[in-house]
């Protein structure tokens, strides 16, 4: 999460297993409360291990999120991608 934008360079690669969210969103929202990166997290915060419900915008602009990479794209059966603006 960085609300200032997100880039994947030419030569960056993900290999993951499970799941991956990269947002430019100011904060998530879940049923358990609000992760952000103006509030505190207390040690042992288990919000980040269940579904968001919401991925928060304040009214600035967002910065894009930017694939740069030339080894190519692979999204597992079973598994999804999801890509957005908020303009």
């Amino acid at each position: 999460m960085n609300p200032n934008g997100i880039l994947f360079g030419q030569d960056a690669r993900l290999d993951i297993g499970g799941s991956f969210v990269a947002t430019t969103a100011n904060a998530i929202a879940f049923p358990g409360g609000e992760f952000s990166l103006n509030s505190p997290v207390l040690p042992g915060n288990q919000l980040l291990s269940v579904n968001p419900s919401a991925f928060l915008f304040n009214q600035i602009a967002t910065q894009p999120i930017i694939n740069q990479s030339t080894s190519g794209l692979e999204v597992r059966d079973g598994r999804s991608l999801l890509l957005g603006t908020s303009k």
